[in-house]
Order: structure tokens, then sequence, then C-alpha cells
């Protein structure tokens, strides 16, 4: 079955690379379109670099900072919400304005207010939040009322109930956010580095790759921000499944 996964997941990636080198050099131009063999080299010369582990690591800082702000205080708001009619009508606004506004206007709005380096944080933080929150909330909405119930009936109450009841039946939607809301989290965090010019991050060395019209630094940049993100989902979604199967195994941590 491993086997079979792993065949099925390089297959589409052999057949977009053949369409890549194809269309490479159709267009016949390695500054505007470069083959992956071009792009892979830039990549490797990339990753010894001491700069591509500095700049990741300052863009990675931020991000972080704004994905567990927001994942805490979504769950939070989240679970007062289930609680609270008029706490739920008090969200629907934020959550509608950081859902449908652009991030680029929250960009230029933040820039205008705070200096470069706290934005991308910041924009992470925006960008996450809707997802977390609706994902736990709609969790709750949608409980299983038996297991409440049953819950009840052995007056298991408070914290006890939080942790070995609610917790673990909000899991799976946690960690839908989660997977959603750490590429999405990096995609904005970037797009604000890009704009705002932030020094010494993945998001300048976007800027750059424009400024001197570096496509093939510009794709290596992007192939190493794909990896950092997808090691960043695969690490949170483990952590939160390694809790959730110590949860659930009757783990007395409380």
């Amino acid at each position: 079955m491993k086997k079979e996964k792993i065949f099925f997941s390089l297959i589409p990636l052999f057949f977009y690379f053949f369409l890549w080198e194809m269309a490479a050099i159709y267009v016949n131009d390695s500054l505007i379109f470069p083959t992956p063999t071009a792009v892979g080299k830039r990549f490797l010369e990339l990753i010894a670099a001491n700069e591509f582990y500095i700049f990741s690591f300052n863009t990675c800082k931020r991000v972080f900072l704004g994905f567990f702000t927001a994942l805490i205080l979504s769950c939070l708001s989240a679970f007062f919400s289930y609680k609270s009619r008029l706490f739920l009508h008090f969200m629907k606004i934020p959550v509608m304005l950081m859902k449908a506004v652009p991030v680029a206007a929250y960009i230029i709005m933040l820039f205008m207010l705070l200096p470069s380096f706290k934005i991308p944080a910041v924009i992470s933080f925006i960008a996450v939040f809707p997802i977390i929150y609706e994902n736990i909330f709609n969790s709750f909405i949608n409980r299983d009322a038996n297991v409440y119930e049953m819950a009840d009936v052995f007056e298991i109450k408070g914290l006890k109930r939080f942790v070995y009841i609610s917790l673990p039946n909000s899991f799976t939607s946690l960690e839908t956010g989660v997977r959603l809301g750490i590429g999405i989290a990096f995609k904005a965090s970037v797009a604000a580095e890009v704009i705002t010019i932030s020094s010494h991050t993945i998001g300048e060395s976007f800027y750059n790759s424009k400024i001197y019209f570096d496509m093939s630094g510009l794709l290596a940049w992007t192939i190493g921000l794909i990896i950092i993100a997808f090691i960043c989902e695969k690490i949170f979604s483990c952590m939160l499944r390694y809790l959730k199967e110590k949860i659930e195994s009757g783990l007395k941590w409380i």
C-alpha cells in the first residue's frame, strides 16, 4: 500500500515536470521561462548558502507568531461563540472582514501604521484566524449529542469534560484548519514581506528576483518556500494526531 501511494504521488509529479520541460523548450528563453534543470541547479546553490537559512528563519518566525496567536484566539473565540449567542454576533463582523477584505488592502493600511517587520505576523494572523475559527465553531455545532448526554449521566464536567470529550471531537476540524491555515499563513506573510520589502526575508528575495528579472531565483525560492510550508504542515499534523491519541488512550495529565 505504501509503495502504491508513493507511485501514484510520483507519476503526476513527473508528468508536470515533463510539461514544464516541454514548455521551456518551446519558449526557448531561459530568462523568461527557465528549464527544471536550471531551476534545480539554482535551488541547490540556494540551499548551500547561509542566507537561505537566515531568510527562512526570519520568515518562519513571523509566520509562526501570527499563526499560533490566531490558533489560540480562534479556538477560544469559537468556544465562546458556541456558549454565547451575543458573542457569536459580535464575532460575525470581524470574521467577515478578515475573509472579504483583500490581503493587499490590509498590508497597505498596516504599512501606514506599523514598522514593516511587524506587518507579516499581523497578516498571517488575519489570514489564519477565520479558517480555524469556523472549523472549530462548526465542530461544536455538529457535535454528537449522545456523547454529551452520557457525560452528564457519569457527571463528567468542567476541565475533564473539555479535555476528554470536547477537545477530541474537535481534533479533526482543528487538524483541517491547521493544514489549510499553515499554507495560507506562509502565502499571506510572504506577500506582506514582498510589498513592505522586509529585510532579510524570503519576501525580500522574491522582490529582488523581480527587480533583477531573475526567474530561476524566483522559482528556486518558491520551491524552498513550498518545502518549508509542507514540512511545517506535516509536523503540526503529526503533533495534533499524537496529542489526540494520548488523550483518547486515557492519558491522565490533568
